[in-house]
Formats: structure tokens, C-alpha cells, sequence
């Protein structure tokens, strides 16, 4: 007895679970991304790193960099001057100060003044030139390298670490997190047959639910089909990549 009330149970099971999938359809998709950025150089020099395709980075980390060593010995020998500069802009106000309290007193000629004056002038020119040396050496370093503005995945490197890159040259083709869509093609016929707004994405053993985007108005008329547009949860899927979906059938089929 007891062997067939679990014979049933089974049969019943099996039962369940054939009736759910035949409630269910399953569909290849694929990834795609609607923006994605293609990064170029801002100056002419070598690719010291970029990051390798399918790498992540986080919002503030470098995603590629050219060798700025060159740039580097400038601004320390800027620097270096900059020090002089402000010691002797010091020194000649001093005397400056000194030459014109003795002119007031009438010990100082005023042709020896101005000849003081002018030295503060021309230090004060050059420590403005170092100032000005500087600023376009940092701003040549910062340019030289991309920053991260957001979270994101590296889509595909165009340009090699040690390559000589020109002005404009493509590098990297990056994505923002969370910017990632999956498109599947479904027959015009059965279209009204299927729960499009309760569709899931398979990722291993699990099914994730995916919010439905668009349903696209054109039929492809070779193959008698309309493609929908889902947008993809937070999970490690690639652009160009194929999955399946499932997708209900509404309840009145």
C-alpha cells in the first residue's frame, strides 16, 4: 500500500513539474549594451598600462595611462627653479625695501632704485613663467591617463601596453555598470501567447527576472519576428554574449 500511495506522489510530482515546463518557453538572447564609450589619447607618447577586456574598475581608478617620465623630471626641475625663484624674489624685495628707505633718506640714488626695482620685477616674471611651467606639466600628466567618472567593465582594448599612440588614438571601449540589455526575437504568430513582462534570465543554477524594455513595432519579415529588449540585472554577463531566457505563457493559452 505504502508503495503505491509514494508511486503516486511521484507521478504526481513528475506530473507538476512536466505541466510547468510546458508553461514555459525558452529563448536564446543576446547581450548588448545602448552606451558604451570609446576612450582616445589627448597627447602623443606610449601606452604604459590599460586595462586587459572583461576587467572591472570602480569610479576613481585608472583605466589606461601613458608614460609620463619625461613629464615627471620636467615638473621636479620647475619645482626645483620655483624654490630658487620665490629665495631670490625674497632677497631682492629685502634689498629693495632697504635701497628705498636709504633714498628716502637721500643716501640712494634713484637710478640704483629702480635698477633694485626691476630685479623684483623680472623675479616676479619668472616665478609667473614657473607657475605657468608647472600648471601645463600637471596638466599634461592628467591628460595623459583616464580616470574612471563611474563603475564599469572594459568592453574591448583597441591599443597594446608599449604601443606609441598618436594624438586621438582609440584605446579602450568601456561600459557603465548597470547599462546592460539583452535582445531575443520571438515569432509575430505566438507574440500575444507569451508573458513578456514576466520573463527570467538563466545564470546557472538561477533564474534571474528581468524587466521588460521594449517591444520593437517592426516585423524582420525574413524571419516573421519582432525583437524585445530587456533590461539586464547586476550579474556577470558580457556584451555580445548569448543566454537563455524563459518566458511564461499567459494563462489563458
Amino acid at each position: 500500500m505504502k508503495y503505491l500511495v509514494v508511486m503516486a506522489l511521484l507521478c504526481h510530482a513528475i506530473g507538476a513539474a512536466c505541466a510547468s515546463e510546458l508553461k514555459q518557453s525558452r529563448f536564446p538572447a543576446q547581450v548588448y549594451s545602448k552606451h558604451n564609450y570609446v576612450l582616445s589619447v589627448e597627447l602623443f607618447g606610449t601606452l604604459e598600462m590599460v586595462l586587459d577586456e572583461g576587467a572591472k574598475f570602480k569610479k576613481g581608478d585608472t583605466v589606461f595611462r601613458l608614460d609620463t617620465s619625461l613629464e615627471q623630471a620636467q615638473l621636479k626641475a620647475y619645482q626645483q627653479l620655483e624654490v630658487l625663484t620665490q629665495d631670490q624674489l625674497a632677497i631682492n624685495r629685502t634689498i629693495f625695501a632697504n635701497y628705498k628707505q636709504m633714498h628716502e633718506r637721500k643716501a640712494l640714488s634713484e637710478d640704483l632704485l629702480s635698477e633694485k626695482e626691476l630685479s623684483v620685477i623680472n623675479s616676479e616674471i619668472q616665478r609667473t613663467r614657473n607657475s605657468v611651467d608647472i600648471a601645463q606639466m600637471r596638466s599634461a600628466i592628467k591628460r595623459k591617463q583616464f580616470i574612471a567618472p563611474f563603475d564599469g567593465v572594459v568592453l574591448e582594448r583597441l591599443s597594446s601596453p608599449r604601443e606609441v599612440v598618436q594624438q586621438g588614438k582609440k584605446v579602450v571601449r568601456i561600459l557603465k555598470d548597470n547599462d546592460l540589455y539583452l535582445k531575443v526575437k520571438l515569432p509575430v504568430s505566438s507574440l500575444s501567447n507569451y508573458a513578456l513582462g514576466k520573463a527570467s534570465v538563466i545564470n546557472g543554477q538561477l533564474s534571474l527576472p528581468i524587466e521588460l524594455d521594449y517591444v520593437s513595432q517592426q516585423v524582420d519579415k525574413q524571419t516573421n519576428t519582432v525583437e524585445v529588449s530587456y533590461a539586464l540585472p547586476d550579474a556577470p554577463f558580457r556584451v555580445n554574449e548569448t543566454v537563455m531566457i524563459t518566458m511564461p505563457l499567459n494563462k489563458e493559452v
